[in-house]
């Protein structure tokens, strides 16, 4: 066995054995959610699985656990779909047309240190200024304020990807009489696609993940998303392992879906401009 070999030997163990670290807990958690208190509490490996703690979660009566991931799915599309269509504008106006003075370098330094500042530090002005607008304790401030803090993310990678498109195809564009918003419709866009498949799916988790600004802008199961509702089941005295690991599993099936559709689109996004001939 030459040395070439077993370097790519020890690359296959070494990413195998990463692999299962990975999801080991993803499986805890699944087969927890399928096990009563009593095989949860002993920690049985042999188990006859239930369903009682989806029942119990998105099926008893008067269960919030329906409406937080109403609220979840609502918020984080709109604010997606809101992130990626100023993001995107923004990144090609920065990208292909020309600024004055330098503005797009003060624009994108700014971009960068909002989004740098941690939600910690951020939430309690949002909490006044939405207050002063009746705006706390709505699905609508949420949006808001995801979409704002995902702006700055979207506009970052998008102009990555405007930039290493050909300023021939524009210039031809515009030759043929089109305007600078047709260039950007007919001509960019359509070549930046897997790019914007990548932002898609970070900013859809950026705002399905979200926590500590819902924990603090939401008081009543109305505007409440999932990740708060989860961390209404652990308790002072008490913690629902069941019916959290099942909330965790329905919580985390969404994205897995989205990821496992998008994800040649999703590579092809993320090694869009890695070499340039």
């Amino acid at each position: 066995m030459n040395k070439n070999k077993k370097v790519l030997i020890m690359r296959y163990i070494v990413l195998a054995l990463a692999i299962v670290i990975t999801i080991i807990p993803f499986i805890f958690i699944i087969l927890t959610s399928f096990k009563d208190f009593i095989s949860i509490m002993s920690n049985k490996v042999l188990f006859s699985p239930i369903l009682d703690n989806y029942k119990n979660l998105f099926f008893s009566r008067g269960s919030d656990y329906p409406q937080f991931l109403q609220n979840s799915v609502i918020v984080s599309v709109v604010s997606t779909i809101l992130s990626m269509v100023i993001g995107t504008m923004g990144a090609y106006a920065l990208s292909w047309l020309r600024v004055p003075y330098k503005l797009d370098v003060i624009i994108l330094t700014w971009l960068l240190v909002v989004r740098v500042i941690h939600p910690m530090a951020l939430a309690i002005p949002f909490f006044f200024i939405l207050n002063n607008f009746g705006l706390y304790n709505t699905k609508l401030a949420l949006i808001l304020i995801y979409t704002a803090m995902n702006m700055p993310f979207t506009i970052w990678m998008m102009k990555a990807f405007f930039d290493e498109l050909p300023r021939s195809l524009g210039e031809a564009a515009e030759i043929d009489g089109c305007s600078k918003f047709q260039i950007f419709r007919m001509v960019a866009l359509p070549l930046v696609g897997p790019g914007m498949a990548a932002s898609v799916i970070f900013c859809f988790l950026l705002a399905w993940n979200e926590f500590l600004l819902a924990l603090i802008l939401t008081s009543t199961p109305d505007a409440m998303t999932f990740p708060v509702g989860i961390s209404r089941l652990a308790q002072q005295f008490n913690v629902n392992w069941g019916e959290m690991s099942a909330a965790a599993t329905a919580f985390s099936i969404p994205v897995f879906v989205i990821a496992l559709v998008a994800q040649k689109y999703l590579v092809k996004g993320m090694t869009m401009g890695a070499v340039k001939g």
